[in-house]
């Protein structure tokens, strides 16, 4: 219901124990930056935030609606 979930991860936390976050908690892709990317398990899809294509085409979307949410609905 909430369309999302943030999963934090800690870059200085080893592979197997960041690869282990992710799988378990079934993440989609992982979003981070260029200076991060390398440590991201490869079985996992990454999109670079402050790569200049990502950038552009963020930055060419309409703004995002504000939504409000209930209590229940799952977030960090």
């Amino acid at each position: 219901r909430a369309g999302g979930v943030y999963v934090p991860v800690d870059p200085e936390h080893p592979a197997e124990r960041t690869g282990y976050v992710l799988t378990d908690s079934r993440v989609l892709f992982v979003l981070t930056e260029a200076a991060l990317a390398d440590r991201v398990p490869g079985e996992h899809p990454v999109l670079v935030l402050d790569d200049p294509e990502v950038e552009r085409r963020l930055a060419a979307q309409a703004p995002a609606p504000v939504v409000f949410t209930c209590p229940e609905q799952a977030l960090y």
